[in-house]
């Protein structure tokens, strides 16, 4: 059965992209900026209908939209303004753009875009890569990362997972035991073993072979993963089995830890937060609430502040 999945932001009914946009100007004319305006037009509007306004935006008054809230806005939320406006169908290339090309490479940003995402978000991650930046993805990560960390990567950028929702029971049990075999079962791990299985097999295979695999061991693959691998290809590796296992949970998870302790993670909440606020936003709050047993907006409000702290409730919808 098909899991169902649901965002916080929707379009607008009644869409009028000359009205917003005639509302976003307002709010940047003269003295003074109306930030609560800007954050009501963005938060309000999915990001197709962001698009049309930027477009009617320009038309109407000669101006770009994202420029004019650049000089308006500042900090985080500038930021998060113009996260919301890039069109959906780049943004995950433009995020991992960043996170190969600036000042060191961010690794988790790699594993949240890449190690969770369907051959076909894949496919055409790559194919928008190539038009914004003039390079194949996987060129990038072949000379930004090294190892098996690497290796994990670019298999998942084949974009060649099985995707058959059906499984077989002997092939699970024999991918389990080779799985326990070069790990937990020698002295050593042959990680090119965990890269291939957890690489490509289909999610419903994977879920029993994780379920043959602690009969086997006595103990849950993470176990196994994290006693056997380390750095970031234990945390891509295991990335795919918490995806596998509840996908809302993980992004929780992630969206959690870029809150959590001295200071916020900002980039990589408003990452979180705008790739999927139209996508299964409300699953992931649910999850949040169970696993951390509090609001995310309550974390958000005592993490964050002003009108950046406004929009992104709005974004997640608070209100609901």
């Amino acid at each position: 059965m098909a899991e169902y999945y649901q965002g916080t932001v929707l379009p607008m009914k009644d869409f009028d992209a000359e009205r917003a946009s005639d509302s976003l100007r307002k709010s940047m004319e003269g003295l003074g900026t109306d930030e609560k305006r800007i954050t009501r037009e963005l938060s309000q509007h999915c990001n197709a209908q962001r698009q049309e306004i930027a477009a009617e935006y320009k038309t109407k008054f000669g101006r770009d939209l994202v420029e004019d809230l650049k000089s308006e806005l500042k900090g985080d939320c500038e930021k998060l303004c113009c996260a919301l406006m890039v069109p959906s169908s780049e943004y995950d290339a433009v995020l991992l753009h960043q996170a190969i090309k600036n000042l060191g490479t961010d690794d988790q940003r790699l594993i949240d875009i890449i190690c969770t995402a369907s051959n076909d978000k894949i496919l055409k991650m790559k194919e928008v890569y190539r038009e914004l930046y003039g390079v194949d993805l996987a060129a990038d990560i072949d000379s930004d990362t090294s190892g098996h960390f690497q290796r994990i990567l670019l298999t998942q950028l084949v974009g060649n997972r099985d995707d058959c929702t059906q499984h077989y029971h002997k092939k699970s049990k024999e991918d389990a035991q080779k799985l326990y075999d070069v790990g937990e079962g020698r002295f050593g791990t042959e990680e090119d073993v965990f890269n291939h299985i957890l690489g490509s097999r289909s999610y419903a295979h994977l879920r029993h072979i994780f379920y043959y695999y602690k009969k086997i061991s006595g103990d849950e693959i993470e176990t196994a993963i994290e006693g056997e691998t380390s750095s970031s290809l234990q945390k891509a590796l295991l990335a795919i089995v918490k995806i596998v296992k509840d996908r809302p949970a993980y992004f929780a998870e992630q969206i959690y830890n870029s809150m959590k302790g001295l200071g916020t993670d900002d980039d990589s909440l408003i990452s979180l937060i705008v790739s999927h606020s139209e996508i299964d936003m409300v699953q992931i709050k649910k999850a949040f609430l169970t696993k951390y047993n509090t609001f995310m907006e309550s974390m958000i409000k005592d993490d964050c502040s002003g009108d950046y702290c406004d929009l992104l409730l709005a974004v997640i919808g608070a209100d609901d």
